[in-house]
């Protein structure tokens, strides 16, 4: 595996991770993509470890697994849910897989967030970002927003079908207004690709960067996350 560029991907079952990873490994036979779900949460240090084994290092680290809702009954645990995965997850998987990607001659993090992350946009007046049902996912995605890495690009995916939203057709296709989750996985090949390098540390979209978000992170600046007990 010494020529190829090893590719781990979370939440790659469906939706945006699905896309992504076919999307990759149909670019360049010399992308070699290992897929997680969401429960790579359970054992990330065993992944780790049989990663390191067979590859030795990771060259790119998605973190794209997440959740929009909650079926707990209180708010309390409904927050307490959605920040393990999109938040506390991510953080794990960091922690366990950053020495890996340290490795790689050309390592890069990408972590898929959110428009909805923007405070600023939840705010305005008239907004369509501004909504109560989002308001705990939005909170989880500025959480999200403030991890930082080697070559990191933070990505919104934009409009596109997922069962994030839940897994009826109305609500994985947004009403009809969301688009193939295949532009976000070829977002996130030219990403990986260099094209986007003009753009490291930035908030990155399929059209450019959000600017309320563009010197979010210091990118070139390796992770050393605190142990977590």
């Amino acid at each position: 595996m010494a020529g190829n560029t090893i590719v781990l991907i979370t939440g790659a079952n469906s939706g945006i991770g699905y896309a992504a990873s076919k999307i990759i490994s149909s670019a360049s036979p010399n992308y070699h993509v290992i897929v997680a779900g969401r429960s790579l949460q359970a054992s990330i240090a065993a992944a780790a470890k049989k990663v390191e084994q067979e590859f030795g290092r990771v060259d790119v680290l998605i973190n794209n697994a997440g959740v929009a809702h909650s079926s707990e009954a209180s708010y309390k645990a409904q927050i307490n849910a959605i920040t393990e995965t999109n938040v506390i997850g991510p953080l794990l998987v960091c922690e366990q897989f950053m020495p890996l990607v340290l490795k790689s001659k050309k390592p890069y993090s990408i972590f898929v967030s959110s428009s909805l992350a923007s405070l600023g946009l939840a705010t305005t007046p008239g907004s369509h970002y501004d909504s109560e049902m989002w308001q705990v996912y939005r909170m989880t995605k500025s959480a999200l927003n403030m991890i930082a890495g080697v070559k990191v690009f933070p990505m919104c995916p934009g409009l596109v079908r997922s069962n994030l939203r839940g897994a009826k057709e109305e609500n994985v296709s947004a009403g009809g207004r969301a688009g193939s989750a295949d532009v976000s996985g070829e977002t996130i090949l030219s990403i990986i690709e260099g094209k986007r390098d003009i753009d490291v540390g930035k908030f990155v979209h399929k059209d450019g960067v959000h600017e309320w978000c563009s010197r979010m992170v210091n990118s070139r600046v390796p992770i050393y996350l605190p142990e977590i007990v």
